[in-house]
């Protein structure tokens, strides 16, 4: 038998004890992580701990949203990969994963416990625990090419334990920050020994980030251009042809593979129904003022915290040899994640400079959706933790191991102390599997693949995104949903819906929809509503089954003016309309009509009647879900001097305007909350070319919010129709 060589038996003994005590450490973050979870971790199968902000409706929303997604593609992958886009929520729509973020990164974390369990509360809370030991320990892994194991550690631990991310959820896609060192440091390896395996875990952990949301992705092409172009230069001895063509072939096949899954969302701006911000349309977060502050909150003080901060400090001013490159590397990442956060405009006092983020937004596929740029922090965090490992090795290295060990346990420790208090995460209950009501569960069985429609439509974004979330337990197609961009078909099918039970009302529903079934909440309606359905004997429905306050009807009528493929069509409305792109004497005219409530109550939401007029010879397209080259109106509020006050936001028109037949639509928004002068201006749009204004001219409706506002006036509550 052949004796292995002394070196072989003691490289093997050597990635034995490496493996000891990476396991050892996951571990300990591990431990951290499940006091940091607590008391959460032992209701992780029923309960999520999150804080909505105030903002309950859109925080509920997203949670659900993300809980669904991250369902939904775990299913399809298991059952049916070819239709991993195509959700059950917006039927009949097609690609409804793509109308928000895929998730698909997450899928290693989610999917085995859901498929086991059954269960999608237990495995989004393991996914979102198990971010934290995973960060941690890739972070270690890059740190340690570059300092001890004990200040490696440190790193790992500052990169992960922050206040940012402890106040994340309900945004559980934003914690999947794991793959960033990953990326470090399988670049850096193979630079330095052009190991194939360094290649494959580039190319694996470039993927996995990239997958995990659309923020991450570009975060992801943020960082690998200027650390790469760094790391490349630094290495440049030793850079030869095998490393460059391994580093261009593990970049372009995960470019493959993303590029694979990003095409339904190619598909999706091509119908119109993508938002992308530019110097027109311009989010929240893209504010500059709004874009500093979080980018200043997210580093400090719910980032490295004053310890870290010290600690980063002595590493930015260490003087050995061997710490000049960590330290241009940290800034590199602190510097690109800090100018990506600012977002496109950099202003300093009364003076805004110009950003290379504009020209990302411009040339960039899909960077224009962007509407927080505050979230690409998450490159400047990992160059803040290589500081303040390099600063913990400054302080430890002359020390004994064990010595070493307990210092960084003790600024660990300090570290989470000068934490507290943490801010308050409520414990939400979410219902799994019996909890779940008993129509859904029967829909699981007895569903048959037809769509559900449930009766009345649900209130809110987070209405919707419950309804979404309760559908995985049957995964039948449904109406409703949630997402940050879809079509408006349902606001259509539930104004026939809502006819019913009118006997002539299931008609003119299942002409333009093919929907199976009709599950009623008789507890959610108003008691005459609630009366009529008890009464109810419609021909086309047959009662299947009925549960406390739900009856489920199967809807057995043909249609008899088949319209069901106009409902989400590209080419032609749902009246059979083609679409088509205006003419240059397309004439017409915005009227406005009246108040439905007078603007006079700051922050009340009102409705305007405004009239539409086509004087032209043709009748324009506007009836229809996919917004491409869809008449339709589009407002903004603006002060008394034109300064916009509001971004832009798009109002549909309920039918195709014909010559000489104004039609009605109604405008509504949120009055402003400081008094003053104001003006409501509303356009005619067409989606696919520049303007209207030349055939119509905006319509401008002037409105004043008192100093003292009416006490009698209502303030509805009504959700803001302009994107958020």
């Amino acid at each position: 038998m052949a004796r292995l060589h002394p070196t072989t038996i003691a490289a093997a003994e050597s990635r034995r004890r490496d493996l000891a005590r990476s396991a050892a450490l996951f571990a300990a973050y591990a431990l951290v992580t499940v006091w940091w979870s607590w008391p959460g971790i032992w209701n992780w199968s029923t309960k999520v701990a999150y804080d909505t902000g105030g903002l309950d409706e859109l925080a509920n929303a997203d949670f659900y949203l993300i809980t669904w997604t991250l369902s939904w593609v775990s299913h399809a992958l298991a059952t049916h990969p070819a239709a991993l886009f195509d959700g059950n929520t917006y039927f009949p729509a097609k690609l409804t994963v793509a109308y928000s973020e895929n998730l698909l990164g997450y899928v290693p974390l989610f999917a085995p416990v859901y498929w086991l369990s059954d269960n999608p509360i237990l495995a989004l809370n393991v996914m979102g625990a198990l971010t934290y030991p995973l960060g941690a320990l890739f972070t270690y892994r890059f740190a340690r090419l570059y300092m001890g194991d004990v200040a490696a550690a440190l790193s790992g631990f500052f990169y992960v334990f922050t206040l940012a991310r402890y106040t994340s959820p309900p945004h559980f896609h934003v914690l999947g920050s794991q793959y960033f060192p990953l990326i470090a440091l399988a670049t850096e390896q193979w630079l330095r020994r052009a190991e194939l395996r360094h290649a494959l875990l580039l190319f694996v952990a470039l993927t996995l980030q990239s997958l995990s949301s659309a923020y991450f992705l570009y975060a992801v092409f943020l960082m690998v251009c200027p650390f790469v172009a760094a790391a490349a230069w630094h290495h440049r001895a030793v850079l030869d042809r095998r490393r460059v063509v391994g580093l261009i072939v593990a970049g372009l096949a995960a470019t493959g593979v993303v590029t694979a899954f990003m095409w339904p969302y190619l598909v999706l701006r091509a119908q119109g129904l993508m938002i992308s911000y530019d110097e027109g349309h311009t989010a929240f977060g893209l504010i500059p003022l709004f874009a500093r502050l979080f980018l200043i909150k997210v580093l400090f003080p719910w980032g490295i915290g004053w310890i870290g901060c010290a600690l980063a400090v002595i590493g930015l001013l260490a003087r050995e040899p061997t710490a000049r490159w960590p330290k241009r590397l940290a800034l590199v990442l602190v510097v690109v994640g800090c100018l990506s956060a600012l977002g496109p405009r950099i202003s300093i006092g009364s003076v805004e400079l110009w950003s290379p983020y504009v020209l990302l937004r411009d040339y960039v596929p899909g960077f224009a959706t962007a509407r927080k740029p505050g979230r690409f922090a998450v490159i400047a965090q990992l160059g803040l933790a290589l500081l303040v490992g390099l600063g913990a090795e400054q302080i430890l290295r002359r020390a004994r191991p064990r010595v070493a060990a307990l210092a960084a346990a003790a600024i660990a420790v300090a570290a989470l102390a000068l934490m507290a208090p943490f801010p308050a995460l409520p414990l939400h209950v979410v219902p799994v599997h019996g909890a779940i009501p008993p129509a859904y569960r029967w829909l699981r069985e007895h569903g048959g693949g037809r769509a559900v429609l449930e009766l009345p439509r649900a209130t809110g974004f987070d209405g919707g995104g419950y309804r979404a979330y309760l559908s995985t337990a049957h995964w039948q197609p449904i109406v409703e949903g949630y997402a940050a961009n879809a079509p408006e078909h349902g606001r259509y099918v539930y104004k026939l819906a809502g006819e019913l039970p009118a006997p002539d009302a299931l008609q003119p529903l299942v002409d333009v929809i093919d929907v199976g079934w009709i599950l009623v909440h008789r507890d959610q309606l108003d008691p005459d509503s609630a009366e009529q359905w008890s009464n109810a004997a419609i021909d086309g429905l047959e009662r299947a089954g009925e549960w406390a306050g739900d009856v489920l009807y199967r809807v057995t009528l043909p249609p008899h003016d088949d319209r069901r493929s106009r409902l989400l069509n590209s080419s032609e409305t749902v009246n059979g309309l083609p679409i088509a792109l205006l003419s240059d004497d397309c004439a017409g005219a915005l009227t406005f009509s009246d108040w439905v409530e007078r603007p006079d109550v700051p922050f009340a939401y009102v409705r305007a009647h405004v009239l539409v007029n086509n004087h032209s010879g043709c009748t324009w397209p506007a009836l229809g879900f996919l917004p491409q080259n869809l008449v339709a109106l589009e407002a903004t509020v603006n002060s008394a001097d034109g300064r916009r006050v509001t971004e832009p936001w798009r109002i549909g028109l309920d039918d195709d305007v014909a010559p000489g037949e104004p039609l009605p639509a109604v405008v509504g928004f949120r009055v402003p909350r400081a008094p003053g002068r104001y003006v409501l201006r509303v356009h005619l749009i067409q989606p696919g070319r520049a303007s209207l204004d030349g055939c119509v001219a905006p319509l401008e409706v002037p409105f004043e919010v008192p100093q003292k506002p009416a006490t009698t006036a209502a303030q509805s509550q009504e959700p803001d129709p302009a994107p958020p």
